[in-house]
């Protein structure tokens, strides 16, 4: 069976993506601020991003990255690419019953359809449960 990638659907047309939202920080009382900061400069670097993500296949965090050499790799790279950084970091105080519930819409979607093979209904029931739980406030 051959590898393929889709974009998520948009709520009115288009795809959607989420990116984001994590965070690195260097605490105040640290004792080794400077090293801290070496080795964020370090792992965030054009040389690092390729070698220890863009070569082995994991999507680079930086754009002349994986647009230059991740994305040209096939189809699927430059679809994951153009996902990641259109994405948006959105804040909703409902993100754990949507997205980290183990039992919520967003993992139960995954496993209709990866598991199920029931795609379409899968995305339905989905983005109904999501529409409710936004619905909440």
């Amino acid at each position: 069976m051959p590898l393929s990638a889709t974009p998520l659907p948009g709520e009115t047309g288009g795809s959607a993506s989420f990116a984001g939202g994590d965070a690195i920080a260097i605490a105040k009382s640290s004792h080794h601020q400077q090293a801290a900061w070496q080795f964020i400069e370090w792992v965030t670097s054009a040389a690092v991003q390729q070698r220890y993500f863009g070569d082995i296949g994991v999507i680079p965090i930086r754009r002349d990255v994986a647009y230059h050499s991740y994305a040209p790799r096939n189809a699927i790279y430059r679809l994951l690419a153009n996902a990641l950084h259109s994405g948006k970091a959105v804040y909703s105080v409902q993100e754990n019953a949507l997205i980290n519930d183990a039992t919520g819409p967003w993992v139960t979607m995954l496993d209709d359809a990866v598991f199920g093979g029931h795609v379409e209904s899968a995305i339905r029931q989905a983005q109904s449960a999501m529409s409710s739980i936004l619905r909440r406030g």
